[in-house]
């Protein structure tokens, strides 16, 4: 089998589209912006699967 592991970005810096690692101060503010809207999106989207899933489960019984 094999093991896959998540590369830490270190603090202060994103991940571009290729993987490379950029200083958050070579971002444009509303690039940061759109950073954080899609992961608070996702995270949320996160969420509500978590509740559909648990819904679902007491539905099914």
């Amino acid at each position: 089998m094999t093991e896959t592991t998540i590369p830490t970005i270190p603090a202060g810096y994103k991940q571009d589209a290729k993987g490379r690692l950029v200083p958050e101060g070579q971002i444009k503010p509303v690039d940061l912006m759109r950073d954080q809207l899609v992961h608070d999106i996702a995270d949320g989207a996160k969420n509500l699967s978590a509740i559909l899933a648990t819904f679902k489960r007491i539905v099914m019984v």
